[in-house]
């Protein structure tokens, strides 16, 4: 009973600092926080295990933001989509591999931070979460971006840094509210600026693939003419 009381008490002081986002304090009780960190130290976050605690039943709608940062999970349960309040979800820093097709039922969710764990794909699902405004996937091992991945209207911020993606999926171009992109360190065998430059509202890309140089709208695919010279060597005026 003692030691009970002692683990409570340690997850109880922890979970000021882990459960918070410096720009949107969550709004859920004490006991909220240690039901949520006891999930993510027990059983690695097992089925079994979140959805028999009893979190869901009691605070399933309540929870709006969840941070799991360096917690050393390794998966994800589907029943987190029972959360139906989430609005912000923290999973970076993990050893994750594979995020659950259920994600795609998070209705409200507008933040999304997988960053830094080993998924080598997001799933078709993502494509549901028609309220997401920021998706940081850096450091993955991500080969790829999911199909109808340009419904995703209201995303603003994308990172995708460090990853294998190797080209932009059909419609990329359509994510008319996309702002501030990164895909640096990736395999791109095709040059996407193309793909950029038809974005309008996009104010801030890094790219780290080579862009070509303007062509010269005189003359298109050739270098400008060298200028006209007089027989003795001299750049002649240009013509009034």
């Amino acid at each position: 009973m003692k030691r009970t009381i002692l683990i409570l008490a340690l997850i109880a002081a922890a979970s000021a600092a882990v459960f918070a986002y410096n720009d949107n304090p969550l709004r859920v009780s004490d006991s909220e926080y240690i039901a949520l960190m006891d999930i993510a130290r027990v059983n690695n976050m097992s089925e079994r295990t979140f959805t028999r605690s009893g979190v869901i039943r009691r605070y399933g709608n309540h929870v709006e933001g969840l941070n799991l940062k360096r917690m050393n999970i390794t998966r994800l349960p589907g029943s987190i989509s029972r959360l139906t309040y989430l609005e912000r979800l923290d999973v970076s820093d993990n050893r994750i591999s594979e995020l659950p097709t259920e994600i795609g039922r998070l209705n409200r969710l507008e933040y999304l931070d997988v960053s830094y764990n080993r998924l080598r794909h997001l799933p078709g699902a993502v494509r549901n979460l028609r309220y997401l405004r920021t998706l940081l996937a850096e450091h993955n091992d991500l080969m790829d971006l999911p199909y109808s991945f340009d419904d995703l209207r209201n995303l603003t911020t994308l990172n995708l840094r460090n990853n294998n993606i190797t080209s932009l999926p059909s419609g990329f171009d359509r994510l008319g509210s996309l702002r501030d992109l990164d895909v640096r360190g990736n395999r791109f065998y095709k040059d996407p600026w193309p793909v950029f430059d038809r974005m309008r509202n996009l104010r801030d890309v890094k790219c780290d693939f080579r862009r070509p140089p303007k062509r010269d709208d005189r003359r298109p695919g050739t270098v400008p003419p060298p200028p006209k010279r007089d027989p003795y060597g001299r750049p002649l005026p240009p013509r009034r």
